[in-house]
């Protein structure tokens, strides 16, 4: 007896009834196909959504691939209009005889390649300081009750020397004083440089009068490149702020300009 299953449909507007008989065989047909049916069905949405993304991908990349190209003209435009002010800039340069000028200085490797323009003010005495602070300086600001050091404006990118020998107490960096070192140069003495451009000596270092201990900058709160430098003496272990136009008095240039 061959298994069978009878499905009957029963409309409720109509009187009349559907019958129908399956084999096995032949629900086993039907439930494949169903899922394949479903199969291809997922498969074809799938397929319909990513070609659409597709799609939109390609428009995106249409018109950010237009834009560039119309960037890169601008670009290209810019870069001959830069090579037509560099050549004014040259004749303007040699019309006024900028062109002879040193080229300016290499800021990134000071402590390799830079040479002072002139050796600083050396004393032989027997004084602890031996050295001038820095070079081609002029005294812009002097020692007062508010202003507790000397400014020395010169160029940004001088060399910055130890006044006497001694040991580098302190380096870092104030919101005020900017890079700063302080020097240990015995006797009692400290030694405070202050808005540096850089510092290449490290703390604990031994330095000789005379070394180059950084380069003048505009670090902190300063509004064009000088050195201040300060003196202090400790006396029961408080300091005492000296004047250092006296304590390098024979080795600096005289006080601010009149």
């Amino acid at each position: 007896m061959r298994r069978e299953v009878e499905v009957i449909v029963t409309p409720l507007y109509k009187t009349r009834t559907y019958q129908r008989r399956f084999t096995l065989w032949q629900i086993r047909l039907i439930v494949i196909g169903a899922a394949l049916f479903v199969i291809l069905a997922a498969l074809g949405i799938y397929l319909l959504h990513y070609t659409s993304q597709q799609n939109i991908a390609l428009r995106y990349l249409y018109q950010r691939n237009f834009q560039l190209e119309a960037e890169a003209s601008k670009i290209g435009e810019l870069q001959n209009k830069l090579r037509s002010l560099e050549t004014e800039r040259q004749k303007i340069a040699i019309m006024l005889g900028a062109d002879k000028n040193p080229p300016p200085l290499d800021l990134a490797k000071l402590e390799e390649s830079y040479t002072p323009y002139q050796e600083p003010q050396k004393s032989t005495s027997s004084s602890v300081f031996q050295v001038a602070p820095t070079t081609g300086y002029i005294i812009s600001r002097g020692f007062s009750k508010t202003h507790t050091g000397l400014d020395f404006a010169t160029q940004l990118g001088m060399p910055v020397f130890a006044v006497a020998t001694g040991q580098v107490e302190d380096v870092g960096t104030d919101t005020f004083y900017g890079n700063y070192i302080k020097l240990d140069v015995g006797g009692n003495y400290k030694v405070f440089y202050g808005h540096l451009y850089k510092t290449i000596k490290s703390k604990g270092e031994q330095v000789s009068a005379g070394d180059i201990i950084g380069y003048v900058g505009n670090s902190g709160r300063s509004s064009a490149p000088h050195l201040h430098l300060e003196i202090w003496q400790i006396t029961g272990g408080k300091p005492t702020v000296l004047d250092p136009g006296k304590e390098l008095k024979g080795i600096i240039k005289s006080g601010p300009p009149q």
